[in-house]
């Protein structure tokens, strides 16, 4: 258990696909969304609305000498995470200029990619409060 949690604050030598790595001019938003195994027992899932509130919340604080804007999501609901996608490229009606990928990678590859390239990171996934009486 040691050697896996010291690999995790390692530099890691691995690549990560088409994901983009964060730089002097790229700002990358990292979206972990969980749902499946949450509406699976009935537990309360992240939804839609709470992610575009808390996404619009970091954009309004993240640093504005950054041009480009990426957010990268994870999670185990590809449908819901390319809704989610395709519901942020419009506001408004107008075209906005952030990219969004959506990883295809393991768990502890996300883990390991959002180490290195998330400049911020949000993590959702409601808690059922009657299961933590």
């Amino acid at each position: 258990m040691r050697g896996e949690l010291l690999g995790y604050v390692k530099k890691s030598n691995k690549t990560s696909g088409l994901l983009p790595k964060s730089d002097i001019k790229t700002f990358v938003t990292c979206v972990h969304v969980r749902r499946g195994d949450f509406l699976l027992v009935g537990f309360a899932a992240s939804d839609a609305r709470f992610i575009k509130s808390a996404l619009k919340f970091i954009e309004e604080k993240e640093d504005p000498k950054k041009q480009n804007k990426v957010i990268v999501f994870f999670g185990d609901s590809i449908k819901f995470m390319k809704k989610l996608s395709n519901d942020l490229l419009l506001v408004n009606g107008k075209q906005k200029k952030i990219s969004h990928y959506i990883s295809t990678n393991s768990p502890t590859d996300d883990l390991i990619y959002a180490k290195e390239n998330c400049d911020a990171v949000l993590i959702s996934g409601k808690m059922n409060l009657d299961s933590t009486l």
